[in-house]
């Protein structure tokens, strides 16, 4: 079986970035899977960095090679930025609600001239899109001949409702997809509602991670740099928890919540140690600055990485003690399951969900939840409608914020052992599976 990988945007740098190559490193490791191609909007500068990385992991599994077929953005074709899914991206990038009509015939003749080269060559057995979005629903109905499966990443979703760039058309087409991939139970029922699809044409599929590179490491010796994983070795205090984040450095992300909510902490236990490492890069510049002006008046130690490789990425994780994602809006965030392998526990956000997933999947994973925060003018939970993100009221959010991390501290001083759920279930290869079957189903009908 041969298959096409779509997105409009970079197939790195974020979530569904990450979600679609580990797919497709799930499905290099399957034998009745042959030829693969990502069709991806791009900068130039990107074009050896991925082909890099599909070569190795291509590699990894003794497969055939995944095949990159790049449409490039700021060239004479697209002289603009990607027009990416979120309005705040790890690198330049375009809004969809500022695309202009030229603009998107530009768009639509790149990305159509680049598939029809993909098909032609790969000759795709399916088409898998990524985001119920504009790109999906060209290539819908480019191809009516080919099965076409679209993946929801919920920010698709949120475009949908925040401007009415395409409307006709995404809900011409996204309800002719051969069937729709949701991440949990409550976005298949959003998927239903806002874009029209068959709820039986809608599968929960989930997330997943890669076993190969996230897992707890108890050997010491084989870490960079020589520094220790093991609690006991720590240099700092015995009662210094550390805790990490991973994301793109932005208000969306709750940053600028837990900054404020810090010296909570400090107020209620000012004898616990803290400290947290912030792994990502700036997206809007402005809350980039905030975030770290916020940061630097903390009672804790607050360090900015900025981008890094997976391995330092991993190296990382296994030094700290519990992973914190106090996120506005997720879909399914792989990074918390790629925290839990390496043997964190987590503070998280419980949005929409996220909850019952992992309880049905991870039933003792040491996650502890806290309330999101409500937007002013509705009431609405921000996940659903985040039209007033920056105008939340953060005050009862940053206090129950820190209140679980004091609690998550004072479990992991407790108890200095890593705990692992078990995450077999979870892994790229295991998605891939279930993926397959549902275009097998495809095929069939």
């Amino acid at each position: 079986m041969n298959i096409l990988h779509v997105t409009a945007q970079k197939p790195t740098e974020t979530g569904s970035g990450v979600y679609l190559t580990g797919l497709a490193r799930g499905f290099s490791a399957l034998p009745v899977i042959g030829s693969q191609g990502i069709l991806a909007g791009v900068y130039r500068e990107d074009i050896p960095v991925i082909n890099e990385s599909l070569s190795a992991f291509a590699a990894h599994h003794e497969s055939s090679p995944v095949t990159l077929y790049p449409v490039v953005f700021n060239s004479d074709a697209l002289p603009f930025h990607i027009f990416a899914m979120s309005d705040v991206m790890p690198y330049p990038s375009s809004l969809y609600r500022s695309m202009t009509g030229e603009q998107l015939a530009l768009f639509s003749r790149a990305f159509l001239t680049a598939a029809d080269e993909a098909v032609r060559d790969l000759k795709p057995d399916v088409i898998i899109c990524h985001h119920l979005y504009l790109l999906t629903s060209l290539i819908r109905e480019h191809f009516p001949d080919i099965p076409v499966i679209g993946f929801c990443h919920n920010t698709d979703l949120t475009q949908f409702g925040a401007h009415d760039l395409a409307h006709e058309l995404i809900l011409q087409n996204i309800p002719k997809l051969d069937a729709v991939c949701a991440l949990h139970e409550q976005q298949k029922h959003l998927i239903a509602d806002t874009l029209h699809v068959p709820a039986a044409r809608i599968h929960v599929v989930g997330a997943g991670y890669d076993s190969d590179v996230f897992f707890a490491n108890t050997d010491t010796s084989s870490e960079p740099d020589g520094e220790s994983l093991s609690f006991s070795d720590r240099t700092d205090t015995e009662r210094t928890v550390h805790f990490v984040f991973t994301g793109k450095i932005s208000r969306a992300k709750g940053l600028a919540h837990l900054m404020r909510a810090l010296p909570l902490v400090a107020g209620s236990d000012p004898e616990l140690n803290l400290s947290f490492t912030m792994v990502g890069g700036a997206g809007d510049r402005d809350e980039y600055d905030e975030i770290r002006s916020l940061a630097g008046a903390c009672p804790y130690p607050v360090v900015f990485t900025g981008r890094i490789s997976e391995e330092k990425l991993v190296s990382i994780y296994r030094r700290h003690d519990c992973f914190i994602l106090p996120s506005l809006n997720e879909g399914l965030p792989l990074c918390v399951i790629e925290a839990l392998a390496c043997g964190l526990s987590v503070v998280m956000t419980d949005l929409p969900g996220i909850r019952s997933w992992l309880d049905s999947h991870l039933p003792d994973a040491p996650i502890l939840y806290v309330d999101p925060p409500c937007v002013e003018d509705d009431a609405a939970p921000v996940g659903k409608d985040f039209s007033g993100l920056h105008n939340v009221q953060g005050t009862r959010f940053e206090h129950d914020l820190a209140r679980a991390v004091s609690a998550a501290a004072s479990n992991i001083l407790s108890a200095r052992t890593a705990c692992v759920p078990d995450l077999s279930s979870l892994t790229w290869e295991g998605l891939a599976r279930r993926v397959l079957g549902i275009v097998s189903e495809c095929k069939e009908q």
